[in-house]
């Protein structure tokens, strides 16, 4: 029914791994992580082994649906640990590039002390001068 990888981990999980899965969509599915960051940490999925931009609008959908109803749940579960939605969009950073599947985190911090204990950095924010921020925001349009 759906376009899958036969080497691809996401793609085998809800066939393989039943003890991993939270929920199932038509489209989508959500499960926790082989690795999983915090607990509750979970993963939307597309059943198709396709990447952000080729997903359909029904997949879209029900991807914002599963993430929202996830989130809500998660804020109830953790009232202390806020999740964090996170995805790496098919980059070189992403464990699985060529399959979309995004992230809740939950985390008593937020994304900059995530990416700073990854990363070993301080967590204090840099506020840059509104000339870089401009240089930036020319060098995106």
């Amino acid at each position: 029914m759906f376009s899958m990888a036969d080497d691809c981990p996401l793609c085998m999980i809800p066939d393989t791994k039943p003890a991993q899965l939270v929920e199932k969509g038509k489209y989508v599915y959500a499960a926790i992580p082989y690795a999983p960051i915090e607990p509750g940490h979970v993963m939307i999925v597309p059943y198709r082994h396709v990447r952000l931009k080729n997903l359909t609008p029904l997949e879209l959908v029900e991807l914002r649906d599963m993430t929202c109803f996830l989130e809500d749940k998660l804020v109830r579960l953790y009232p202390n640990n806020q999740p964090i939605d996170a995805s790496m969009l098919g980059t070189k950073h992403a464990s699985i590039p060529d399959h979309y599947h995004a992230h809740l985190i939950p985390s008593p911090a937020n994304m900059n002390y995530l990416l700073a204990a990854y990363y070993g950095r301080s967590p204090e924010r840099v506020i840059l001068p509104e000339s870089e921020l401009e240089i930036m925001a020319q060098r995106l349009r």
